[in-house]
């Protein structure tokens, strides 16, 4: 039996298939249209380098985009973490945006994120209308070609028709880079998410 794109994007990607959370969604915050300055790169999001104090990264991205709506820590909730670093990790969502922290023994730091999957409602939809871009133009939505064409020798894409999907990576010679998927492996796909790499162990393209 062909295995769904829906349930596939759950299966392979343990940094964001999580089950649902308990806590309460916050509203959308309106008018955040790839203007909220937390543009996606290798080396972190927006002003926030992998590495910064997660208190810091928390506060500065809630104050940018609104509350989270999920939060590992938070007492009965049914998020779950992969195994990220050699520490403690702590997962958080704001919408389809998702970043973990790892406390190493240093305090939590900003491990890694990822884009285009909502652990709280279970799909891709960007309800809180984010619109996120990587330092390139990337963003979910991108066409196959123009992707390609923005990254003229520097994508991989590997076509997987078994389960129609397409994987792609960016640099990937380099330590830390991007990787994502397309929605099908037609021409016309488009990303349907983003993730920085290296990520947790059991992430889709970590």
């Amino acid at each position: 039996m062909r295995t769904s794109r829906a349930a596939l994007i759950v299966a392979i990607s343990a940094l964001v298939a999580t089950a649902c959370g308990t806590s309460e969604p916050t509203e959308a915050t309106p008018g955040v249209v790839g203007g909220s300055g937390l543009v996606l790169s290798a080396d972190g999001i927006g002003s926030y380098a992998i590495g910064d104090d997660a208190d810091e990264v928390i506060d500065g991205v809630s104050a940018q985009i609104g509350g989270w709506d999920s939060d590992s820590l938070e007492p009965g909730t049914t998020i779950e973490v992969p195994e990220c670093g050699d520490g403690e990790a702590r997962q958080m969502s704001w919408g389809n945006l998702v970043l973990v922290f790892v406390d190493t023994g240093a305090g939590s730091r900003l491990f890694t994120w990822a884009y285009g999957y909502d652990p709280v409602t279970g799909n891709a939809e960007d309800r809180r209308g984010l619109d996120l871009r990587t330092d390139s133009g990337v963003r979910l939505g991108t066409p196959r070609s123009e992707l390609e064409r923005i990254h003229r020798g520097e994508v991989s894409i590997t076509d997987d028709t078994s389960v129609d999907i397409a994987r792609f990576t960016i640099d990937e010679d380099e330590e830390e880079h991007l990787g994502g998927w397309f929605g099908s492996t037609a021409p016309d796909a488009v990303v349907q998410f983003l993730e920085r790499i290296p990520g947790c162990a059991g992430a889709a393209s970590g």
